[in-house]
């Protein structure tokens, strides 16, 4: 399992007693709890986990960037929705999706979609004001993207749905 860049081992507990599945991570390990935990109920938990965590740190790095960026007052509408291709996308609306799986990469990564993400709020396209205002905010932007892109196949792996 990955989480924010580190490896855990999942670890699943049955516990007769425990009839609402719980996912925590704990000492290094990922450790599912529950009554008859069965491949399937494991799977669901973990990607509930994902989902939480994504949505926490999402936000959390948001309100750290907004503090950064000229354009931004507050921190735009998001949402998440799985994607397979794409780490996020923004809509010319303002509407920014988020792609859950980068939860599972460094933080600087998930800085580098995010940032992405918010400079088409300003440039809704590839143009060299886009890159111009990546560069501005994010010097290292390419040798971030080049990691993260290079882990794809890993951090896609498995749903977060």
């Amino acid at each position: 399992m990955l989480y924010l860049g580190r490896r855990y081992v999942l670890k699943t507990i049955q516990d007769p007693e425990q009839r609402k599945v719980t996912c925590q991570l704990i000492g290094g390990k990922l450790r599912v709890r529950g009554k008859d935990l069965i491949p399937e109920r494991t799977h669901a938990a973990v990607q509930q986990w994902y989902r939480d965590r994504a949505s926490d740190v999402f936000q959390r790095r948001l309100d750290l960037l907004v503090d950064s960026l000229p354009w931004l007052k507050t921190p735009p509408e998001w949402r998440m929705v799985a994607m397979q291709t794409q780490w996020g996308s923004c809509a010319a609306s303002g509407a920014v999706l988020l792609n859950p799986h980068p939860v599972k990469a460094p933080t600087r990564a998930i800085d580098y979609v995010l940032l992405h993400e918010l400079c088409h709020l300003v440039e809704h396209n590839h143009s060299p004001r886009f890159y111009n205002l990546l560069d501005r905010f994010m010097p290292d932007w390419r040798s971030v993207k080049e990691r993260l892109d290079g882990q794809a196949e890993v951090i896609l792996r498995g749903s977060v749905a």
